[in-house]
């Protein structure tokens, strides 16, 4: 996930050195050593900082971790899924308001009395316009 580095202090980059360096420059769950070949992957290993109770904001030094890619993002993995999940969410919702102001379902077409409102339809008994006779009337003879 991309960092939103509004969320985070200005003297950040010192903090993230400073917390990689007490570490060892390796990562504090797996042992990797950063800018190495990573031991389980053969990838080359970037060491990033995690914020175990994913607060930013929160930079005491016993709620940050030296991690390697693969053990930072299996760390997260449980936020980004419960993220991923209230985005879908958000978006189905977002569409099922859309198609409601769209599309008026059959219950926004009931009236009071429970019976469809069809003045609007063609044939809709009272409406002359729309009337069997008077479509009948407007039809060739030889067809």
């Amino acid at each position: 996930m991309p960092m939103d580095r509004s969320r985070y202090p200005r003297n950040w980059p010192e903090i993230s050195r400073a917390v990689r360096a007490a570490a060892g420059n390796r990562c504090q769950f797996c042992g990797a050593e950063n800018h190495r070949p990573h031991p389980a992957t053969g990838s080359r290993v970037v060491l990033t900082v995690a914020h175990l109770d994913d607060d930013p904001q929160n930079n005491d030094p016993r709620n940050l971790r030296a991690l390697c890619q693969r053990c930072h993002l299996a760390y997260d993995a449980p936020i980004h899924a419960a993220h991923a999940r209230e985005t879908w969410r958000r978006k189905r919702l977002a569409r099922a308001q859309l198609a409601r102001r769209l599309q008026p379902s059959l219950f926004d077409l009931v009236d009071e009395g429970g019976c469809i409102e069809d003045a609007q339809s063609p044939a809709a008994p009272g409406n002359s316009e729309g009337s069997a006779s008077s479509a009948a009337e407007t039809v060739p003879a030889d067809l």
